[in-house]
Protein backbone atom coordinates (compact mmCIF):
# COMPACT_ATOMS: atom_id res chain seq x y z
CA UNK A 1 0.00 0.00 0.00
CA UNK A 2 1.31 3.14 -0.90
CA UNK A 3 0.74 6.47 0.10
CA UNK A 4 0.19 9.11 -2.76
CA UNK A 5 2.13 12.50 -2.46
CA UNK A 6 1.11 14.47 -5.63
CA UNK A 7 -0.77 17.11 -3.93
CA UNK A 8 2.04 17.81 -1.25
CA UNK A 9 3.09 20.77 -2.93
CA UNK A 10 -0.29 22.25 -3.38
CA UNK A 11 -0.68 22.56 0.51
CA UNK A 12 3.20 23.99 1.19
CA UNK A 13 2.24 26.61 -1.22
CA UNK A 14 -1.33 26.84 -0.56
CA UNK A 15 -2.91 24.72 1.73
CA UNK A 16 -1.42 26.76 5.28
CA UNK A 17 -2.25 29.61 7.34
CA UNK A 18 1.16 31.23 7.75
CA UNK A 19 -0.49 34.01 10.39
CA UNK A 20 1.91 33.87 13.72
CA UNK A 21 -0.37 31.53 16.37
CA UNK A 22 -0.35 33.82 19.57
CA UNK A 23 2.08 32.44 22.47
CA UNK A 24 1.82 30.08 24.44
CA UNK A 25 1.49 30.76 28.35
CA UNK A 26 1.91 28.68 31.27
CA UNK A 27 -1.19 27.32 32.49
CA UNK A 28 -2.01 26.74 36.23
CA UNK A 29 -4.09 23.60 36.55
CA UNK A 30 -6.93 23.33 39.39
CA UNK A 31 -7.58 19.94 40.19
CA UNK A 32 -10.94 19.77 41.98
CA UNK A 33 -10.28 15.99 42.84
CA UNK A 34 -6.79 14.91 44.24
CA UNK A 35 -6.10 11.66 45.73
CA UNK A 36 -3.49 9.40 46.05
CA UNK A 37 -2.87 5.87 45.20
CA UNK A 38 -0.51 2.80 46.23
CA UNK A 39 0.66 0.25 43.76
CA UNK A 40 1.18 -3.36 44.11
CA UNK A 41 4.36 -5.20 42.70
CA UNK A 42 4.48 -8.23 40.19
CA UNK A 43 6.72 -10.67 41.62
CA UNK A 44 7.70 -11.65 38.19
CA UNK A 45 11.28 -9.40 37.52
CA UNK A 46 10.86 -7.41 34.35
CA UNK A 47 13.55 -7.64 31.66
CA UNK A 48 12.70 -4.83 29.79
CA UNK A 49 16.04 -2.36 29.16
CA UNK A 50 14.48 0.63 29.12
CA UNK A 51 10.42 0.81 28.86
CA UNK A 52 9.01 4.11 27.78
CA UNK A 53 4.96 3.04 26.72
CA UNK A 54 2.64 0.01 27.12
CA UNK A 55 -1.16 -1.07 26.96
CA UNK A 56 -3.04 -4.22 27.84
CA UNK A 57 -5.50 -6.47 26.29
CA UNK A 58 -7.82 -9.51 28.12
CA UNK A 59 -4.77 -11.12 28.42
CA UNK A 60 -1.52 -9.25 27.91
CA UNK A 61 0.45 -6.63 29.04
CA UNK A 62 2.38 -5.19 26.33
CA UNK A 63 5.52 -2.55 27.12
CA UNK A 64 7.24 -0.77 24.32
CA UNK A 65 11.06 -0.52 24.40
CA UNK A 66 12.80 2.77 23.94
CA UNK A 67 16.25 1.19 23.01
CA UNK A 68 15.17 -2.13 21.60
CA UNK A 69 18.02 -4.15 22.66
CA UNK A 70 16.60 -7.15 21.33
CA UNK A 71 13.23 -6.22 20.46
CA UNK A 72 10.89 -3.06 21.11
CA UNK A 73 7.85 -4.71 22.23
CA UNK A 74 7.57 -7.03 25.28
CA UNK A 75 4.20 -9.32 25.66
CA UNK A 76 3.64 -10.36 29.38
CA UNK A 77 1.00 -12.47 31.16
CA UNK A 78 -1.40 -9.94 32.23
CA UNK A 79 -2.37 -11.90 35.27
CA UNK A 80 1.72 -13.01 36.60
CA UNK A 81 4.21 -10.95 34.42
CA UNK A 82 5.50 -13.61 32.54
CA UNK A 83 7.53 -13.04 29.05
CA UNK A 84 5.25 -14.33 26.71
CA UNK A 85 6.91 -13.62 23.43
CA UNK A 86 8.66 -10.40 21.91
CA UNK A 87 7.75 -8.55 18.85
CA UNK A 88 9.33 -5.81 16.25
CA UNK A 89 12.44 -7.03 17.02
CA UNK A 90 15.56 -5.74 16.47
CA UNK A 91 17.35 -6.44 13.28
CA UNK A 92 17.30 -5.90 9.19
CA UNK A 93 15.60 -8.68 8.37
CA UNK A 94 11.58 -8.24 6.95
CA UNK A 95 10.41 -8.77 9.71
CA UNK A 96 12.88 -6.84 12.20
CA UNK A 97 13.01 -3.13 12.59
CA UNK A 98 15.84 -1.06 13.15
CA UNK A 99 14.40 1.91 15.22
CA UNK A 100 11.03 2.64 15.73
CA UNK A 101 8.96 6.09 16.92
CA UNK A 102 7.26 5.71 20.87
CA UNK A 103 4.31 6.38 19.06
CA UNK A 104 2.63 3.24 17.64
CA UNK A 105 -1.03 2.68 16.71
CA UNK A 106 -2.82 0.18 18.17
CA UNK A 107 -6.13 -1.61 16.26
CA UNK A 108 -10.03 -1.66 17.52
CA UNK A 109 -9.23 -5.79 18.72
CA UNK A 110 -6.21 -4.87 20.66
CA UNK A 111 -4.59 -7.90 18.48
CA UNK A 112 -2.42 -5.70 16.11
CA UNK A 113 0.19 -3.35 16.26
CA UNK A 114 1.16 -0.57 13.44
CA UNK A 115 4.96 0.45 14.00
CA UNK A 116 6.76 3.17 12.00
CA UNK A 117 10.65 1.98 11.46
CA UNK A 118 12.01 5.67 10.61
CA UNK A 119 15.34 4.24 9.63
CA UNK A 120 14.24 2.13 7.35
CA UNK A 121 11.42 3.71 6.51
CA UNK A 122 8.98 1.34 6.92
CA UNK A 123 5.30 1.55 8.32
CA UNK A 124 4.74 -2.26 9.79
CA UNK A 125 1.92 -4.30 11.20
CA UNK A 126 2.77 -6.71 14.06
CA UNK A 127 0.36 -9.18 14.87
CA UNK A 128 0.65 -9.33 18.93
CA UNK A 129 0.03 -13.08 19.28
CA UNK A 130 1.16 -14.03 15.65
CA UNK A 131 2.81 -13.63 12.11
CA UNK A 132 4.08 -10.17 11.62
CA UNK A 133 3.21 -8.09 8.30
CA UNK A 134 5.18 -5.35 6.23
CA UNK A 135 2.39 -3.13 5.36
CA UNK A 136 3.72 -0.50 3.10
CA UNK A 137 6.95 -0.19 1.11
CA UNK A 138 10.02 2.18 1.65
CA UNK A 139 10.03 4.31 -1.42
CA UNK A 140 6.10 5.31 -0.39
CA UNK A 141 7.80 7.37 2.89
CA UNK A 142 10.78 8.30 0.90
CA UNK A 143 8.42 9.92 -1.49
CA UNK A 144 6.80 11.90 0.98
CA UNK A 145 10.20 12.79 2.73
CA UNK A 146 11.50 14.28 -0.80
CA UNK A 147 8.58 16.25 -1.09
CA UNK A 148 8.02 17.71 2.37
CA UNK A 149 11.85 18.54 2.06
CA UNK A 150 12.16 17.17 5.73
CA UNK A 151 12.49 14.06 7.63
CA UNK A 152 9.20 12.16 8.69
CA UNK A 153 9.42 10.93 12.16
CA UNK A 154 5.91 8.64 12.38
CA UNK A 155 3.46 7.57 10.17
CA UNK A 156 -0.12 6.44 10.95
CA UNK A 157 -2.24 5.20 9.13
CA UNK A 158 -5.57 6.55 10.95
CA UNK A 159 -8.47 5.07 9.11
CA UNK A 160 -9.44 3.82 5.27
CA UNK A 161 -6.24 4.80 3.06
CA UNK A 162 -5.49 7.83 5.13
CA UNK A 163 -2.01 8.17 6.18
CA UNK A 164 -0.81 10.77 8.95
CA UNK A 165 2.68 11.68 9.19
CA UNK A 166 5.25 14.39 11.76
CA UNK A 167 8.43 15.15 11.28
CA UNK A 168 11.23 18.05 11.37
CA UNK A 169 13.13 20.35 9.05
CA UNK A 170 11.40 21.92 5.49
CA UNK A 171 7.49 21.82 5.66
CA UNK A 172 7.72 20.68 9.29
CA UNK A 173 9.56 23.65 10.43
CA UNK A 174 5.84 25.74 10.43
CA UNK A 175 3.30 22.95 10.37
CA UNK A 176 2.60 19.91 12.71
CA UNK A 177 0.64 16.92 9.69
CA UNK A 178 0.87 16.10 6.34
CA UNK A 179 -2.12 14.08 6.00
CA UNK A 180 -2.72 11.72 2.64
CA UNK A 181 -5.92 10.40 1.23
CA UNK A 182 -5.15 8.48 -1.86
CA UNK A 183 -5.30 12.04 -4.69
CA UNK A 184 -6.64 14.08 -2.33
CA UNK A 185 -5.46 17.54 -0.81
CA UNK A 186 -2.99 17.50 2.33
CA UNK A 187 -3.82 19.56 5.55
CA UNK A 188 -1.29 21.09 7.74
CA UNK A 189 -1.69 22.72 11.34
CA UNK A 190 0.32 25.65 12.23
CA UNK A 191 3.37 24.98 14.92
CA UNK A 192 2.36 26.72 18.56
CA UNK A 193 4.37 29.96 18.94
CA UNK A 194 6.70 28.70 21.70
CA UNK A 195 9.39 31.52 20.75
CA UNK A 196 8.97 33.31 24.78
CA UNK A 197 10.75 29.74 25.85
CA UNK A 198 13.42 28.61 23.17
CA UNK A 199 16.20 30.29 22.66
CA UNK A 200 17.66 31.57 19.13
CA UNK A 201 19.60 28.31 18.58
CA UNK A 202 16.69 26.16 19.76
CA UNK A 203 14.33 24.67 17.29
CA UNK A 204 10.77 23.39 18.10
CA UNK A 205 11.68 19.70 16.90
CA UNK A 206 13.76 19.75 20.05
CA UNK A 207 10.85 19.60 21.87
CA UNK A 208 8.46 17.54 19.46
CA UNK A 209 11.02 14.55 19.60
CA UNK A 210 13.02 14.65 22.70
CA UNK A 211 10.85 12.26 22.73
CA UNK A 212 7.26 13.56 22.54
CA UNK A 213 3.41 11.12 22.36
CA UNK A 214 1.22 10.86 20.38
CA UNK A 215 -1.86 8.94 21.28
CA UNK A 216 -4.71 8.42 19.27
CA UNK A 217 -7.93 7.36 20.50
CA UNK A 218 -10.02 3.76 19.83
CA UNK A 219 -12.05 5.82 17.04
CA UNK A 220 -9.48 7.51 15.53
CA UNK A 221 -11.37 10.89 16.31
CA UNK A 222 -8.96 12.42 18.93
CA UNK A 223 -4.95 12.66 19.04
CA UNK A 224 -3.64 13.85 22.46
CA UNK A 225 0.41 15.09 22.65
CA UNK A 226 2.47 15.32 24.85
CA UNK A 227 5.92 16.61 25.38
CA UNK A 228 9.03 15.30 27.61
CA UNK A 229 11.14 18.39 27.58
CA UNK A 230 8.73 20.97 29.47
CA UNK A 231 4.85 20.62 29.82
CA UNK A 232 3.72 21.02 26.12
CA UNK A 233 -0.04 19.40 25.87
CA UNK A 234 -2.29 19.15 23.24
CA UNK A 235 -5.36 17.32 21.70
CA UNK A 236 -6.75 17.55 18.02
CA UNK A 237 -9.88 16.58 16.91
CA UNK A 238 -9.35 14.31 13.92
CA UNK A 239 -12.90 13.79 13.08
CA UNK A 240 -12.78 16.28 9.66
CA UNK A 241 -9.78 13.96 7.95
CA UNK A 242 -8.72 14.05 5.56
CA UNK A 243 -10.21 17.86 5.12
CA UNK A 244 -8.60 19.18 7.96
CA UNK A 245 -7.34 18.79 11.71
CA UNK A 246 -8.52 20.92 14.37
CA UNK A 247 -6.52 21.95 17.92
CA UNK A 248 -9.12 21.72 19.93
CA UNK A 249 -6.31 22.43 23.16
CA UNK A 250 -3.18 23.74 23.82
CA UNK A 251 -2.08 24.11 27.46
CA UNK A 252 1.70 24.59 28.79
CA UNK A 253 1.91 23.15 32.18
CA UNK A 254 5.67 23.94 32.76
CA UNK A 255 8.78 25.85 30.80
CA UNK A 256 10.95 23.84 28.60
CA UNK A 257 14.10 25.11 29.75
CA UNK A 258 15.81 27.19 32.44
CA UNK A 259 18.84 29.09 32.53
CA UNK A 260 21.24 30.22 29.36
CA UNK A 261 21.86 27.97 26.35
CA UNK A 262 25.09 26.96 27.48
CA UNK A 263 24.25 26.32 31.22
CA UNK A 264 20.74 25.67 31.63
CA UNK A 265 18.61 22.57 33.10
CA UNK A 266 15.71 20.47 31.58
CA UNK A 267 12.45 20.91 33.35
CA UNK A 268 10.65 17.47 32.44
CA UNK A 269 6.92 17.08 31.36
CA UNK A 270 5.29 13.85 30.36
CA UNK A 271 6.92 10.80 31.16
CA UNK A 272 4.00 8.60 29.10
CA UNK A 273 0.39 9.34 28.37
CA UNK A 274 -2.10 6.80 27.09
CA UNK A 275 -5.55 7.28 25.70
CA UNK A 276 -8.82 5.62 25.84
CA UNK A 277 -12.15 6.86 24.14
CA UNK A 278 -13.53 8.57 27.53
CA UNK A 279 -9.75 9.99 29.21
CA UNK A 280 -6.36 10.63 29.08
CA UNK A 281 -4.07 9.35 31.21
CA UNK A 282 -0.70 10.95 31.53
CA UNK A 283 2.53 11.09 33.45
CA UNK A 284 3.39 13.84 34.59
CA UNK A 285 6.94 15.56 36.17
CA UNK A 286 7.08 19.01 36.47
CA UNK A 287 11.07 18.65 38.12
CA UNK A 288 14.22 19.12 37.03
CA UNK A 289 17.40 16.63 37.12
CA UNK A 290 18.38 18.33 40.38
CA UNK A 291 14.88 18.34 42.14
CA UNK A 292 13.75 14.32 40.49
CA UNK A 293 15.98 11.96 38.54
CA UNK A 294 13.29 9.82 39.41
CA UNK A 295 10.72 9.78 36.58
CA UNK A 296 7.74 10.39 37.86
CA UNK A 297 4.72 10.53 40.53
CA UNK A 298 1.70 12.42 39.18
CA UNK A 299 -0.82 10.59 37.84
CA UNK A 300 -2.91 13.94 35.84
CA UNK A 301 -5.52 12.38 34.01
CA UNK A 302 -8.04 14.92 31.62
CA UNK A 303 -11.40 14.87 29.86
CA UNK A 304 -11.17 15.06 26.31
CA UNK A 305 -12.09 18.76 26.48
CA UNK A 306 -8.82 19.62 28.07
CA UNK A 307 -9.99 20.37 31.44
CA UNK A 308 -8.97 18.34 34.71
CA UNK A 309 -10.38 15.36 35.98
CA UNK A 310 -8.22 13.92 38.39
CA UNK A 311 -5.13 14.09 39.62
CA UNK A 312 -3.73 10.85 41.43
CA UNK A 313 -0.59 11.08 43.51
CA UNK A 314 1.55 7.53 43.59
CA UNK A 315 3.70 6.01 46.06
CA UNK A 316 6.50 4.99 44.05
CA UNK A 317 8.10 6.28 40.55
CA UNK A 318 6.12 5.94 37.40
CA UNK A 319 7.90 5.55 34.15
CA UNK A 320 4.78 4.31 32.01
CA UNK A 321 1.19 3.26 32.37
CA UNK A 322 -2.05 1.81 30.99
CA UNK A 323 -5.55 1.38 31.96
CA UNK A 324 -8.15 -1.21 31.94
CA UNK A 325 -11.21 1.20 32.39
CA UNK A 326 -13.46 -2.19 32.27
CA UNK A 327 -12.07 -4.30 34.98
CA UNK A 328 -11.15 -0.68 37.10
CA UNK A 329 -7.35 -1.25 36.73
CA UNK A 330 -3.90 0.78 36.23
CA UNK A 331 -0.80 -1.41 35.76
CA UNK A 332 2.68 0.29 35.02
CA UNK A 333 6.45 0.27 35.34
CA UNK A 334 7.64 1.52 38.62
CA UNK A 335 11.20 2.32 39.25
CA UNK A 336 13.70 2.42 42.54
CA UNK A 337 17.23 2.20 42.74
CA UNK A 338 17.21 -1.76 44.18
CA UNK A 339 14.73 -3.69 41.33
CA UNK A 340 15.32 -0.79 38.58
CA UNK A 341 12.10 -1.24 36.45
CA UNK A 342 8.86 -3.16 37.84
CA UNK A 343 5.44 -4.43 37.12
CA UNK A 344 2.69 -2.84 39.34
CA UNK A 345 -1.12 -2.51 39.12
CA UNK A 346 -3.39 -0.60 41.42
CA UNK A 347 -7.45 -1.00 41.34
CA UNK A 348 -9.01 2.39 40.37
CA UNK A 349 -12.63 3.38 39.51
CA UNK A 350 -12.73 6.75 37.92
CA UNK A 351 -16.57 7.17 37.52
Amino acid sequence: MKINVICVLLVILFGCDKSKEPSVEITNMMWDVVDSIEFESFDEDLFVPYPVSMFVTDSLIVIQDYQGGKAFFYALDRFKGVPIRTFANKGRGNEEVLSTSINYLLSDANDTVWVYDDTRKRLMEFNIKGRDVVLNDKQSIMDLEKYSKGWIKDVYNIKDDIFFSMGCSGIFDNNRFLISKGEQNFACVENPNMDKYLSEKDKLSDLFYGPSYFKVNKKNEKAAFGTYKGGLFQIFDLSKLPQKIVTDTTLLLCVPFEGTYDQREIRFGFEDIFVTDKYIYTLYNGKNSVENNYFAKDILIFNWDGTPKIKLLSDIYLKCLCVDEKTKEIFAVGFNQERSFFLVKAPFDID
